[in-house]
């Protein structure tokens, strides 16, 4: 499951940067460029809320992982790290991973209020976040070669590596080799024939 949440991501993190989200600013935070097109800068929003979402679930699991917690306590976490959440979206989610064996839950007498519900990862909830660790360092690397990403400047062919050369920088071919000439390296050895 957790791998197609971050194939999604991944797709939609590419996606982002396709239709124009810039680099991340020295907060931390993107600036969004926003084009003439308003259903262009829509899709973006909804790219970014599918993110955040994808997400969600992992934040919830590696924050419990700390302590225990309530749902508005969880919900402040994730604002501060500005993960933008509303009870509407977390509610569901605790219920779910509840449902699926990964979290537990008891009530505890507030000093505030009513009883407070404390969810806490149960030890298939941890075994569960360690694989979803494990992908996302593989995610983040991913993420990582592509954002440095540049065109090869050598090309395999048959697992010999061969020098690309951009036309643009041929200026003349020797005359030596013909357009069916394969062109060997200087110290390649002629077949030999017995």
């Amino acid at each position: 499951m957790y791998c197609k949440v971050l194939k999604k991501f991944l797709l939609l993190q590419c996606r982002c940067f396709h239709v124009g989200m810039s680099a991340p600013f020295p907060s931390g935070k993107h600036r969004l460029i926003l084009s003439k097109n308003k259903k262009e800068s829509m899709n973006v929003e909804n790219a970014k809320s599918q993110m955040r979402k994808g997400m969600l679930e992992y934040c919830v699991l590696l924050l419990l992982s700390r302590e225990a917690g309530y749902a508005n306590y969880i919900i402040g976490r994730l604002k501060e790290a500005e993960l933008i959440v509303v009870e509407g979206t977390l509610y569901p989610l605790l219920t779910r991973l509840k449902k699926d064996g990964l979290l537990q839950y008891e009530w505890r007498e507030s000093t505030q209020g009513p009883p407070r519900k404390y969810y806490a990862l149960t030890d298939e909830g941890r075994a569960f976040l360690n694989e979803l660790d494990g992908a996302w360092n593989e995610l983040a690397h991913t993420v990582s070669i592509l954002k440095e990403y540049e065109p090869q400047k050598f090309a395999t062919i048959e697992g010999a590596a061969v020098n690309v050369v951009p036309a643009a920088e041929i200026t003349e071919v020797p005359a030596e080799i013909g357009p069916n000439d394969s062109v060997a390296s200087p110290d390649a050895k002629a077949p030999t024939t017995k």
